[in-house]
């Protein structure tokens, strides 16, 4: 009788090893925030390997780990609530899943409902305006700084591969979703003139110092020339040749003077009372300059607001002015293929599929316009608009914006059912909607946008004059 109690227990207990073994392998974690240590802990019976993988509903994201050691009990994983390129994961739902492979060949799986909470201030990009500089003493360079949420930065300046060598420092605050700006005049602590050279401007949060952001740029000596000209052109005659592209991309552009946004009037005739053929946004909007007359007045081109529409006329030449791009990067927008690709110092870095703006009888002027843009006012990260979230918004003409596609907010969880589907057609009231999924190899998405293409790096947006009116007598507008 003994013997089979002895016999029974011996049974139970081995029933009970194998349930344990069973659910050897437990996650936990159930609140994270971007910009912070989070820790993830995986109970093991064994030692082995884990991979987590995240996603939002059906978005999937950056894998938590790939193959990370686990030893047997208690491991804890350190994890930032970023995804690709340092982009803060969305508030909201988070389902955590582990793939676990034991020493002895099992493999075990579990898996944990989360939550991504509003991220912790950190400084997301620094961006100078500009890629070349003259320190004068008359002129300031801007740079603006984007923070994950409202706080404070500190602001250096270094020669660059000089890190240690602050010749200047400061600091800035944003209590919104704003921008961090402020312009540097070239001078160093001591407010002497800096010397020509290359240099970074960095910038990281009082917050979370440990995300640091910065951009280059080259201090001259002589100012660029700001002379009026016959521009040709905006576009290139080949978009294949890349060659071609870049150098329209680095070319100084003619825009109207004046605050961005306002609207620069072409003239039928040499006189301010003639009659008006067209309006483009001052400031961001690229003019086409066909001839100086020496007399006060320019003959340009335009795609103008109104309809999209290549127009010339007159503009007198007090109301023009001429803007040298940053030449980092730039960036195409081809409304057939309905693509955005991008440059850095002439070398092509690839795609992303765009929705440009789809013109409708009760949507007259949604018609993205071609020609050259320079990137203008860096808006606060998101905006709401007919029920649809967007983040990442940069303004390139008056009304008009890049930014990634919208989304609803459905139980807990970004929904991009609507406008997603979309991208790769012209669908938009005039925006350029961007995906916000980052492309295979990881790198370029609208958060790339974001945090790389500061102000005044110059767009391109491919002429497709033909479809245009196409398009315009679809919608009986012609």
């Amino acid at each position: 009788m003994r013997r089979r109690g002895l016999f029974a227990l011996a049974l139970l207990l081995t029933l009970l090893g194998l349930c344990a073994g069973a659910r050897a392998l437990e996650l936990g974690g159930k609140s994270y925030t971007p910009f912070k240590a989070n820790e993830i802990t995986i109970q093991s019976s064994q030692a082995g390997t884990v991979t987590i993988e995240a996603a939002s509903g059906d978005l999937r994201w950056k894998p938590v780990a790939v193959d990370a050691p686990v030893s047997a009990g208690t491991t804890t994983l350190q994890w930032d609530a970023l995804t690709w390129g340092g982009e803060p994961l969305p508030r909201g739902r988070l389902t955590l899943t582990a793939y676990f492979s034991g020493e002895d060949g099992r493999e075990e799986q579990a898996r944990i409902e989360a939550t991504v909470t509003k991220p912790r201030s950190a400084v997301e990009s620094c961006l100078a305006a500009a890629s070349e500089f003259c320190a004068d003493g008359k002129k300031s360079l801007l740079v603006e700084i984007t923070l994950s949420a409202p706080g404070s930065a500190k602001i250096w300046i270094t020669p660059e591969g000089e890190p240690e060598n602050r010749v200047w420092k400061g600091g800035g605050e944003t209590k919104d979703n704003n921008p961090i700006k402020f312009s540097w005049n070239g001078r160093d602590q001591r407010r002497q003139l800096v010397p020509p050279g290359r240099y970074m401007v960095w910038a990281a949060s009082t917050l979370s110092p440990a995300y640091v952001a910065s951009s280059s740029f080259t201090v001259t000596d002589t100012p660029r020339s700001r002379d009026l000209f016959v521009t040709g052109s905006l576009l290139p005659a080949d978009w294949t040749d890349d060659a071609a592209v870049w150098a329209a991309l680095t070319a100084p552009i003619v825009v109207g003077e004046g605050e961005e946004g306002n609207g620069l009037r072409v003239l039928a005739a040499k006189s301010k009372n003639a009659e008006v053929v067209g309006t483009c946004s001052c400031r961001t909007v690229g003019v086409t300059v066909l001839s100086l007359d020496g007399d006060g007045w320019a003959r340009v081109g335009i795609w103008r607001q109104q309809d999209g529409v290549y127009t010339e006329g007159y503009v007198a030449e007090k109301n023009l002015q001429v803007v040298w791009p940053s030449t980092r990067y730039g960036a195409v927008i081809d409304k057939q293929a309905q693509t955005m690709t991008f440059y850095e110092e002439g070398r092509r870095l690839g795609s992303i599929l765009v929705s440009t703006g789809l013109v409708r009888k009760n949507f007259p002027k949604a018609e993205t316009r071609s020609g050259a843009y320079l990137i203008g006012t860096r808006l606060p990260f998101s905006f709401e608009d007919e029920g649809f979230h967007y983040t990442y918004p940069l303004r390139i003409d008056g009304g008009n914006l890049i930014h990634a596609v919208g989304f609803r907010i459905h139980d807990n969880l970004r929904d991009y059912s609507e406008e997603l589907p979309l991208l790769g057609t012209a669908a938009s009231h005039g925006c350029v909607r961007m995906d916000m999924r980052a492309t295979a190899d990881d790198s370029l998405s609208a958060w790339w946008v974001w945090t790389h293409l500061g102000r005044d790096t110059k767009l391109l947006v491919t002429d497709d004059a033909a479809e245009m009116m196409q398009r315009r007598r679809e919608a009986g507008l012609e």
